[in-house]
């Protein structure tokens, strides 16, 4: 399964890739390896059923996606970005839900709704402009998003359609 785009680094137990080409642009050179992505795969080995527990025993590897340094701080800026604007949108809905909350509702069902509402909208709302921007740097500079990049990767969807996972397996 291992191709010649990477090699086996057993201590770190992880694939490091051998080509310097980023993956992200296409076009860059990987001048640090600190700068490489690496995302960790899971695969089910067994699965314990029994009255009193239960148990999933799992492989994990990691699997290094070449980066170049233009596109490491394009990504780093817009995860900036995106964090900058939930922060605003997260204090209005905050404040907002207290206030729906403390003028027209009871007080103990308004303060669970301002925590529900103060909980999920800012979690909602982040990732919608994270994704957002992420579709907008892809539009603009031509550099992939992360997990779009190691999805269509040619080693990682390999390792996919051979029954790993991004998602480690729960009991």
């Amino acid at each position: 399964m291992i191709n010649s785009t990477h090699k086996l680094n057993e201590a770190k137990k992880r694939l490091e890739p051998v080509d310097c080409t980023c993956i992200f642009c296409g076009k860059g050179q990987v001048d640090n390896p600190q700068d490489n992505i690496y995302v960790s795969l899971y695969r089910e080995i067994k699965r314990e059923d029994t009255i009193l527990h239960k148990k999933v025993t799992y492989k994990q590897i990691k699997v290094g996606l070449t980066r170049c340094p233009k596109c490491k701080q394009m990504h780093r800026k817009e995860k900036t970005k995106a964090i900058l604007f939930a922060i605003p949108i997260t204090l209005l809905v905050v404040f907002v839900s207290y206030g729906i909350a403390v003028e027209f509702l009871s007080k103990m069902g308004g303060f669970f709704l301002v925590g529900t509402i103060g909980i999920i909208v800012p979690i909602l709302s982040y990732f919608i402009i994270y994704h957002g921007l992420e579709k907008k740097l892809y539009e603009t500079e031509h550099i992939l998003p992360e997990k779009e990049a190691a999805i269509q990767y040619g080693i990682v969807k390999e390792l996919i359609d051979n029954g790993w996972s991004f998602n480690a397996p729960v009991a």
